[in-house]
């Protein structure tokens, strides 16, 4: 982070600094991201599957969601490691300024990643829900589980 220079005032980076250094170090950690976040949805998916999957609809659903998952995943990597052309010219702009080169809209790319993922998140949150509802137990019980699962909503929004 530091050779990022993410959480540093301006004031207190150095003239000499080596901003592609950081942009490297940002590119790195862009390609990490979304598969680990892929992995771990998956890894929620698959043990929903094993809780509700006796359900046709239910399953389905599950597989469904995994599977675009998995593609916005994959494309998410893809993009981010062909955001520019060539792809040094991400972190080498800021060495070099009359390096030719283009990149997308980050802006764009980033919210439109950030929307899918959110999209993602709720449909998750939102399953566990739909299974508990057919569940066979007092109405009571159910409202206590599902109080329980938004505790988890509530911690990891925080």
């Amino acid at each position: 982070m530091r050779t990022a220079f993410l959480g540093i005032h301006t004031a207190a980076i150095p003239l000499t600094a080596d901003y592609g250094l950081g942009m490297q170090w940002n590119f790195i950690g862009q390609i990490l991201y979304n598969p680990i976040l892929a992995i771990v949805k998956t890894s929620v998916l698959l043990f929903m599957l094993r809780l509700g999957g006796h359900k046709r609809e239910i399953r389905y659903t599950i597989h469904a969601l995994n599977a675009f998952n998995i593609a916005l995943a994959i494309s998410v990597f893809i993009t981010v490691i062909f955001q520019c052309r060539p792809v040094n010219f991400f972190w080498e702009r800021m060495r070099d300024p009359t390096m030719k080169g283009t990149c997308v809209d980050t802006g764009i790319f980033y919210i439109a990643t950030s929307a899918l993922t959110i999209f993602t998140d709720l449909a998750v949150l939102a399953l566990p829900f739909w299974i508990f509802l057919g569940l066979k137990m007092p109405l009571k019980v159910r409202i206590a589980l599902m109080g329980v699962f938004l505790l988890g909503g509530v911690y990891v929004s925080l």
